[in-house]
């Protein structure tokens, strides 16, 4: 086994309907004994579809908080007006730097919700992330 794959974990987070725009800090990268980690991908599931709506649509983002939470660094997204969803497929979010995304240890993640018109959903994130910033070797 390559040692960059030594060591993964994955974080899931339940996403809720926020019935408009909204951001979610919701997990903390653990600092003690790590210098930081690689953010290998990142998916969306959701348990209800919809279709691509140029009136209706969301875009969903996954960010660097920073040590306190409030930083907006993108690590990925996906979604648009063109974009549609199915119900129980698994979406890769788009890597916004590349792979694997370097963040610091102790930093937060968050997820922004940026919905046009009305959609309703609900689903999983799940955030693959590898301790050490082992680089892409």
């Amino acid at each position: 086994m390559s040692e960059r794959l030594q060591g993964m974990f994955v974080i899931t987070f339940d996403i809720k309907d926020q019935g408009g725009d909204d951001r979610v800090i919701f997990a903390k990268l653990p600092a003690a004994g790590i210098v930081g980690y690689d953010i290998i991908s990142a998916s969306v599931t959701l348990h209800a579809g919809f279709a691509a709506d140029t009136d209706h649509y969301m875009v969903v983002t996954l960010e660097d908080g920073g040590t306190d939470g409030t930083g907006t660094a993108v690590i990925a997204s996906r979604g648009a007006a063109s974009v549609a969803w199915a119900a129980d497929g698994a979406y890769d979010l788009t890597m916004a730097d590349g792979i694997p995304y370097p963040i610091t240890a102790g930093d937060w993640l968050a997820l922004d919700h940026d919905e046009t018109g009305t959609v309703a959903y609900a689903g999983t994130l799940s955030v693959v992330v590898a301790p050490g910033q082992r680089g892409t070797a």
